[in-house]
């Protein structure tokens, strides 16, 4: 007798449906997850921001205190080797050739000597970010300044104290005049925090931070800290003169936040 054709079972059919339903549903789910993560931007801190720095705030700029600087006070704490060779690219810095600083500057970085010595670095990077900001690259000055600053992130005693405080015055003062008040907020607070570990704080930097962190605090809507930060600078620069002796932008550093002050 042929044999009779086996039917199918029901049951394992509706296994295998539902089995298939769950790969289908947990395969959409992934994908939707996926979706969502590659959709969010990058979270970073404020100081980290990657847009191009074009847009002057000259508003700023008028009542900011300070410039972008080399702080040559920090070459204390390095070799005497370091110190002299920083001594010549002081020179080279001076006679405007800039580009060749940051060569020597570069290479300086890759000898083994310095790749153990944090404190010398950092000074070093802080030689390269001022170059750049110089040849009016601003990204890049922004680059190497953070650059020096995760070197001392890790470090504690003096010589960190004063080359953060540097580092971040500089980092601040780029944010801030090219229109990003918050990030140079952060770099601010960075600075001050380094310096106030100091005795006693260097009464100009000091001034001009505070000074300088309180225009950020005002153009982000915060009044109220920004008049502490004004406050708190006149106890490193004097406010006595009087208003009618101010000239534009040349104006004395107390004329200024006294200014900042009335305002």
């Amino acid at each position: 007798m042929p044999k009779k054709p086996k039917k199918p079972n029901p049951g394992l059919s509706l296994r295998n449906l539902w089995l298939w339903v769950t790969v289908g549903v947990v395969v959409l789910v992934i994908l939707l997850f996926l979706s969502r993560i590659l959709s969010q931007p990058p979270k970073s801190e404020p100081g980290r921001k990657t847009a191009e720095l074009t847009k002057v705030d000259l508003s700023a700029y008028t009542r900011m205190l300070g410039k972008v600087y080399i702080d040559t006070t920090v070459r204390t704490f390095l070799s005497p080797e370091l110190n002299r060779q920083l001594v010549s690219i002081d020179t080279m810095i001076e006679n405007r050739e800039l580009r060749d600083a940051i060569a020597r500057l570069t290479k300086l970085l890759q000898k083994k000597e310095l790749r153990k010595d944090s404190i010398g670095q950092a000074v070093v990077y802080g030689y390269i970010g001022f170059s750049y900001n110089e040849l009016a690259q601003p990204q890049s000055a922004l680059v190497e300044f953070q650059k020096g600053l995760e070197l001392t992130h890790a470090l504690s005693g003096r010589a960190a104290s004063c080359i953060t405080g540097w580092l971040a015055f500089n980092t601040g003062y780029i944010f801030q005049y090219y229109s990003y008040p918050e990030s140079a907020l952060f770099y601010y607070r960075l600075a001050e925090r380094s310096l106030s570990t100091l005795t006693p704080s260097p009464a100009d930097l000091a001034g001009a931070i505070l000074n300088n962190l309180g225009v950020a605090a005002e153009f982000i809507g915060d009044s109220i800290g920004a008049k502490e930060a004004f406050i708190r600078a006149t106890m490193y620069i004097d406010t006595t003169v009087s208003l009618d002796q101010s000239r534009g932008l040349n104006a004395a550093p107390a004329l200024r936040l006294k200014r900042n002050l009335h305002r």
